[in-house]
């Protein structure tokens, strides 16, 4: 999904959940992420992200959550969601 600003609709990022299917029986999904360097800071993904993790638990039923990492220089300001689960 585009990460857009609310006042403006200009896009600053993007964010996005694929299914994780090296978990062994767990229903698992991935997320990834990104925002302009203009924007860190602000609270944005911070937002985004936690529609997603809703998102996965609610609507996906994921057992599992994963930050798939990113060898990047781009993405080394990111905060690592290394594992949510949903208490199984």
């Amino acid at each position: 999904w585009a990460i857009e600003l609310k006042n403006s609709g200009k896009v600053i990022g993007c964010i996005g959940i694929l299914p994780d299917n090296n978990r062994g029986k767990l229903y698992a999904h991935s997320i990834n992420y990104v925002l302009s360097e203009h924007y860190r800071g602000n609270g944005y993904m911070t937002e985004a992200v936690r529609r997603i993790i809703q998102y996965a638990f609610k609507e996906l039923d994921s057992d599992l959550l994963v930050r798939t990492l990113l060898n990047h220089p781009e993405c080394s300001h990111m905060k690592y969601l290394h594992a949510m689960t949903k208490g199984i």
